[in-house]
């Protein structure tokens, strides 16, 4: 059993922004219904503030992160997935809401 998350550029942004109700980062697509955030290849040197909590997939591909801070992904307890790919990450912190992420996609890393 699996499912497939498919992430397109189909739609314009203030399409999809408009669905979102909750707080959306800058620079992020955030998708409602399905609680993911995409924030892929948008030039960032740091995880973005002001995810919001419901988020289940967060997209993170394709930045500039080297250094994933301690409180990185504080309060983003319905997080499951996050995906680190294609990044320049030298160092991640100790996270205490890492533990819960069954499914870690964190190829082409550094580390």
């Amino acid at each position: 059993q699996g499912f497939l998350v498919a992430l397109t550029g189909n739609e314009r942004e203030g399409d999809r922004r408009k669905h979102c109700s909750r707080s959306c980062p800058h620079h992020c697509l955030c998708y409602e219904h399905a609680e993911l955030v995409d924030c892929r290849d948008r030039g960032f040197v740091r995880v973005p503030r002001g995810l919001p909590h419901g988020t289940w997939l967060l997209e993170l591909g394709g930045n500039n992160l080297s250094v994933i801070g301690t409180r990185a992904f504080i309060g983003l307890w319905s997080l499951r997935v996050l995906v680190l790919t294609n990044n320049q990450i030298e160092d991640i912190e100790p996270q205490g809401s890492m533990d819960m992420l069954p499914g870690l996609e964190v190829h082409k890393l550094r580390l």
